[in-house]
């Protein structure tokens, strides 16, 4: 994955710890998911800003059995018959062992057509130890706000520290109280200070 070698590239620079991944909108989608899949060292931080999970109904569905009616086209889609499951929805081959978290990504790297690069148990779940920012806009008129809830509720009910902050009248956009808040997060979960 693209977004891995990145990581690679810059822990090898400034080291792990000293990594934030951000993204807008799409890139926030991809640093989440590409977040999903690290096997490397936890980093810093990531930050998400007016995004969305893709895959989420996909990941739901393969550790409960939901009977959910939710079928926005952005975070999943359901079918017909009503009955809330992928129309696409495959049984596991490995007898669905291991925690939610992990049998999350293992329905993601299959659905994705990934390789597993490995099964490192210390570097199996990544992002449970990677604090998360998402903060999104009110009035986001192209990633409504109700879809990065969903995917911060979502990583919650994975044990994932996420922090939530929605913004009154904001659109598809960051804002310097955002930005501000950014920052805060990253002095307060990293212990990061003013350079001198």
């Amino acid at each position: 994955m693209y977004l891995h070698g990145i990581l690679r590239e810059e822990i090898e620079v400034v080291g792990a710890d000293n990594v934030v991944l951000m993204g807008l909108s799409q890139g926030c989608a991809a640093s989440i998911i590409a977040t999903m899949l690290w096997k490397g060292a936890p980093f810093g931080a990531l930050v998400g800003m007016c995004g969305f999970l893709p895959f989420r109904l996909g990941m739901q569905d393969c550790i409960e059995e939901t009977g959910d009616d939710d079928d926005d086209a952005l975070v999943g889609f359901g079918n017909d018959d009503g009955d809330g499951k992928d129309v696409f929805e495959r049984e596991s081959e490995n007898g669905e062992i291991g925690t939610r978290f992990e049998k999350v990504v293992g329905w993601l790297r299959e659905e994705l057509q990934m390789e597993d690069p490995g099964n490192q148990e210390s570097e199996s779940s990544a992002l449970q130890s990677i604090p998360v920012f998402m903060g999104h806009g009110s009035d986001d008129e192209k990633v409504p706000s109700a879809f990065g809830k969903l995917a911060n509720d979502f990583l919650k009910s994975l044990n994932v520290d996420v922090t939530w902050k929605e913004y009154g009248g904001l659109g598809h956009w960051y804002s310097k109280e955002m930005l501000r808040d950014v920052v805060c997060f990253l002095k307060e979960k990293k212990g990061w200070s003013e350079s001198p």
